[in-house]
């Protein structure tokens, strides 16, 4: 997001003065001026390298249910920290 200068104000001010989330959608995309298919590469690629972080997101936010969901608050740190780490 700093990359591409999508900070919190831009955000709000798009959310403002926009009136649908597909003129949110085409604020954001003017200014990240990527094609949809590096979008679509991106997205692909920040999937394979934070595999582990969406998996437990995942369960910790109750859409994949399985044993030890949800996640105990005192493995979250360290958890963090290794997938942050890699």
């Amino acid at each position: 997001m700093r990359r591409f200068q999508l900070t919190p104000a831009f955000l709000e001010q798009a959310v403002l003065e926009q009136p649908t989330d597909i003129h949110i959608g085409a604020t954001v995309l003017q200014r990240v001026q990527l094609t949809a298919e590096k979008i679509h590469e991106r997205c692909k690629e920040m999937e394979r390298k934070y595999q582990l972080a969406f998996c437990l997101l995942d369960r910790d936010d109750g859409y994949v249910s399985c044993l030890g969901y949800p996640v105990p608050r005192f493995l979250q740190p360290h958890i963090w920290r290794g997938i942050n780490a890699g």
